[in-house]
C-alpha cells in the first residue's frame, strides 16, 4: 500500500513539472534607447596664434675696441650701465699722440714757409722772363718748386689731420645709447698691440628686434602685406606677439619689419623681423622666446575639444541623423582655440554633433535626444594656440 501511494504522489510530481514548462514565457521588456546631449556647431569669425620659436637680438651691437696703442689709463663707466651716445667709456696715453700732433703742426709750419718763399721767387721769374732776362728753363725749374712746396704743404696738413685723429682716438666714447657690457680690460694693460683690442661690448636696447623662421605659407601673409617681393613691410602693418620663457606674454605687440629674399631649401623656412618697444628693459639681446603670429579663421566652425575622437580611420565626431540614430562624422582639424577644437573640414553649422553621453553610443544606433547648450567655442579675445 506505501509503494503504491509512492508512485502516485511521483507521477502527481512529474505532471506537474510537465504542466509548469508548457506555460507561455513572458517576453523581457525593451532596453529604450540611450539619452544624448546634441549641440549645434558655432560658427564665427576666429584668431589664433601660431608659435614660431625665435631669438632677441639688439638692433645694433657694437663692440669698443682700442684702435691705437697704449696703456689704459681710466675705465669711465659702471659695468651694465646704460650710456648715452657720446659718453666717455675709457681713455688710452696720450703723450705719444699729442706730440705727433705737434710735429705735424710743426712740419706744417715749415711746409707754408717754403710754399711762400717758392711762390714768391716764381712772381720774380715770370716778370724776368718777360724782359728775356732768365730763360724758359729757369722759369719751369721755379713753377716746379712751388708746385712741390704746395705738396709739401698737403702732405702736412693730411699728416696733421691723421695725427689728430689717432689723438682723439685715445679717448674712447659711446657711439650709440644703450647698455654696455664690463669691461674686458683692466687699467694699465697695454692695448692695441696687434690690431684693435676690443675693451667691451655696446648694444641698443630700445627698440628691439627678433629673428624666427615661417612656413612658406605662413612667408605669403607677410609678402603680400608687404606688397609683393619688391615691397617692404609697413611698420604697424602686421601685428604679431612675444611670448618670455617663463611663458607670460610681453606687455606690449610687435611689428614685422623685414621679410627674407630666400627660403632656406633644407628647412623650407623663410626668416622674418619683428621690432618690439623694449623701454623698461625687459628684452635681453640673445635669450629666446616664442613669436605669437596671428592667423584669422573666417566663419570657423567650432566644436567642444572633448568631442573629437579617434580611431585607425581618422579623426571624427558623433552626430544624430535625421532618423534620430548615430554617425561617425570624419573631420579635418584645424588648430585648437580655448576649449574648442576648429574643424576645417566635415561639419556644418546645422548638423547636431553628440556633446555628452558619447561612451553609451555606436554608429547606427537610435538614441533619444536631448538639447545641448550651443556648441562651447573661445572666448571673444583671441586664443593663442600652435598649428
Amino acid at each position: 500500500m506505501k509503494q503504491r501511494v509512492g508512485w502516485v504522489l511521483c507521477a502527481a510530481a512529474v505532471s506537474g513539472i510537465i504542466a509548469g514548462g508548457c506555460k507561455k514565457q513572458t517576453a523581457a521588456p525593451a532596453m529604450p534607447p540611450p539619452e544624448v546631449e546634441v549641440a549645434h556647431p558655432e560658427q564665427k569669425d576666429v584668431t589664433v596664434y601660431l608659435k614660431y620659436p625665435g631669438q632677441v637680438r639688439a638692433k645694433e651691437i657694437v663692440d669698443i675696441e682700442a684702435r691705437v696703442r697704449g696703456y689704459l689709463e681710466t675705465v669711465d663707466f659702471v659695468d651694465g650701465a646704460m650710456v648715452k651716445k657720446g659718453q666717455q667709456l675709457f681713455t688710452i696715453e696720450k703723450t705719444v699722440y699729442e706730440a705727433r700732433v705737434a710735429q705735424a703742426k710743426a712740419a706744417i709750419a715749415k711746409a707754408q714757409a717754403d710754399a711762400k718763399v717758392t711762390e714768391t721767387s716764381l712772381k720774380r721769374m715770370q716778370d724776368a722772363y718777360k724782359t728775356k732776362a732768365v730763360s724758359e728753363i729757369d722759369l719751369l725749374v721755379a713753377e716746379g718748386k712751388y708746385e712741390a712746396a704746395k705738396a709739401g704743404l698737403q702732405a702736412a696738413e693730411a699728416a696733421l689731420k691723421s695725427a689728430e685723429q689717432d689723438l682723439s682716438y685715445c679717448t674712447v666714447t659711446a657711439p650709440v645709447t644703450g647698455r654696455i657690457s664690463r669691461h674686458f680690460i683692466s687699467v694699465g694693460n697695454l692695448v692695441g698691440t696687434a690690431g684693435s683690442t676690443k675693451l667691451a661690448e655696446l648694444v641698443t636696447i630700445d627698440p628691439i628686434q627678433t629673428y624666427f623662421n615661417v612656413d612658406e605659407r605662413t612667408s605669403l601673409e607677410f609678402i603680400r602685406q608687404a606688397g609683393g617681393v619688391r615691397g617692404v613691410v609697413k611698420p604697424g602693418s602686421y601685428k604679431v606677439k612675444l611670448q618670455l620663457a617663463d611663458g607670460k606674454e610681453y606687455e606690449a605687440d610687435g611689428d614685422v619689419d623685414y621679410v627674407g629674399n630666400t627660403v632656406d631649401r633644407q628647412t623650407g623656412t623663410i626668416s622674418v623681423r619683428a621690432v618690439f618697444p623694449n623701454k623698461n628693459g625687459i628684452l635681453i639681446s640673445g635669450m629666446f622666446a616664442k613669436i605669437l603670429v596671428p592667423k584669422e579663421y573666417k566663419q570657423a566652425i567650432l566644436v567642444p575639444a572633448a568631442v573629437i575622437q579617434r580611431d585607425m580611420v581618422g579623426r571624427f565626431v558623433y552626430v544624430v541623423n535625421a532618423d534620430s540614430k548615430v554617425e561617425s562624422r570624419y573631420v579635418t582639424l584645424g588648430p585648437v582655440a580655448g576649449n574648442s577644437q576648429i574643424i576645417t573640414k566635415g561639419l556644418k553649422k546645422d548638423d547636431r554633433v553628440i556633446v555628452k553621453g558619447m561612451i553609451k553610443v555606436r554608429p547606427g544606433m537610435p538614441v533619444a535626444v536631448q538639447d545641448a547648450a550651443v556648441a562651447e567655442g573661445p572666448e571673444s579675445k583671441p586664443q593663442k594656440t600652435e598649428e
